[in-house]
């Protein structure tokens, strides 16, 4: 069992209280399956503010910045998107994904230049079955005035 319920670790969000470091790692996965499952249902806002807490109390954790990254790229707030995106490329260094991400957002807020330099960097570590999208968004933006 828990040692705190969801619904204590949800009042502390609620009253603009941190998550405490006497969580367990089962408390934390916890969380982090709530928070994953607001975010597959739409409630973005609520899951972006659950990885936010997450990330300080686990700062190593990709999966815990690539919520909190998606969260804020699917709220279009690529600036911040693209700083946590970062951090899954420190976290993650070999994949491809993150550095897609990224390009995405740069394209998203009219940075295409930006976008195609991410793309590259992707292309690096990509594997032969992404190498595919990454073509792909890189013609789609070079159609739309990247390059």
């Amino acid at each position: 069992m828990y040692e705190l319920t969801l619904e204590e670790l949800g009042m502390r969000l609620v009253n603009n209280k941190p998550l405490s470091d006497d969580l367990t790692n089962s408390d934390i996965d916890a969380l982090y399956s709530h928070a994953y499952t607001l975010y597959g249902v739409g409630s973005v806002s609520d899951s972006r503010v659950l990885f936010e807490q997450l990330t300080t109390l686990q700062p190593l954790s990709e999966r815990m910045w690539m919520g909190l990254a998606a969260s804020l790229q699917v709220e279009k707030n690529y600036d911040e998107a693209i700083r946590a995106w970062d951090m899954v490329t420190v976290l993650k260094s070999h994949d491809a994904m993150p550095y897609i991400h990224i390009a995405e957002c740069y394209f998203c807020c009219g940075k295409p230049a930006l976008g195609l330099k991410a793309l590259k960097a992707a292309k690096k570590h990509a594997t032969k079955a992404g190498i595919g999208k990454i073509i792909a968004l890189e013609a789609q933006w070079n159609e739309e005035g990247g390059e």
